[in-house]
């Protein structure tokens, strides 16, 4: 037969554990009440057993059926310890499991705590890895408007330069055209002196040395002015290529494909054949 105390030690397995002082105080209770059974039923015997020696001086025949009835009260009395220590050693069993509960709580709630310290160290970890790609990323950020600013400033002064440059090449341009012309006419009235002369020389018969005099000074002359020209479209070039190379730095395609000469000092090298020539 199952004993009382079954039913309350199955509900307290499968509710939540009470609080340690709560479990202490119910226990001293339950020990308390078992003793003082045991003293009871240990009573009650001392007293049947008395009872049963006074009986047995007064006479033999009732005193049979006495003692059939007080070894049935002892029988019941022994069934009662018996049952009174079973119920004490099922309380004893439940205090131990309901320590070991309370062990193994205590285990759990230290490695929930553990789990939490740890998932916190990683999110403290992740939040400086997350500050420090934050300020490394405004660095990278102020670096690269100083730097967007600087290549504006850089953009405007080159633009500002090209545009001085372009003006005065068309002026360069426009002398060069200029002098060229100018060197095209004097080299005509040269060569029309020069027929003029041998005209003159022809017609009169004059002294042939004094007129290749005038024609020696006059193409001195003329070689001296095409010297100048000539100095002046080497300068024109060398600004030129200082152009060109100042508009590559600057990623700005070339007034001039790469490779190619300007046209000064092309001409140099026509007019130092004209002068060898000569």
């Amino acid at each position: 037969m199952e004993s009382p105390n079954r039913a309350p030690r199955k509900l307290v397995q499968a509710e939540i554990p009470l609080s340690a002082g709560r479990l202490l105080s119910g226990g001293h209770a339950r020990q308390a009440s078992l003793t003082e059974e045991i003293t009871v039923a240990q009573a009650t015997e001392s007293s049947s057993q008395v009872s049963v020696n006074n009986r047995d001086v007064q006479g033999t025949s009732a005193g049979t059926e006495e003692v059939e009835t007080l070894k049935r009260l002892v029988s019941a009395l022994e069934e009662r310890a018996a049952g009174i220590e079973s119920r004490f050693n099922e309380y004893c069993d439940m205090q131990e499991q309901e320590s070991m509960y309370q062990k193994m709580q205590i285990m759990c709630l230290g490695m929930k705590l553990e789990l939490l310290e740890s998932r916190n160290q990683r999110l403290e970890a992740g939040a400086n890895e997350i500050r420090a790609a934050a300020e490394e990323f405004a660095l990278m950020r102020e670096n690269l408007d100083a730097l967007q600013s600087k290549f504006r400033k850089v953009t405007k002064q080159s633009k500002q330069e090209f545009g001085a440059i372009d003006g005065r090449i068309l002026a360069l341009d426009a002398w060069e055209a200029e002098v060229a012309m100018r060197c095209q006419g004097f080299e005509q009235l040269m060569e029309e002196m020069k027929q003029l002369v041998l005209q003159i020389q022809k017609e009169k018969g004059t002294n042939s040395e004094n007129v290749e005099l005038v024609v020696e000074r006059s193409m001195r002359k003329l070689s001296s002015s095409k010297d100048l020209l000539e100095v002046l479209r080497d300068r024109w070039a060398a600004d030129m290529e200082g152009a060109d190379l100042l508009r590559l730095d600057h990623g700005v395609p070339a007034a001039r494909p790469p490779g190619q000469r300007w046209r000064g000092r092309d001409r140099q090298g026509h007019g130092g054949d004209r002068r060898r020539r000569r």
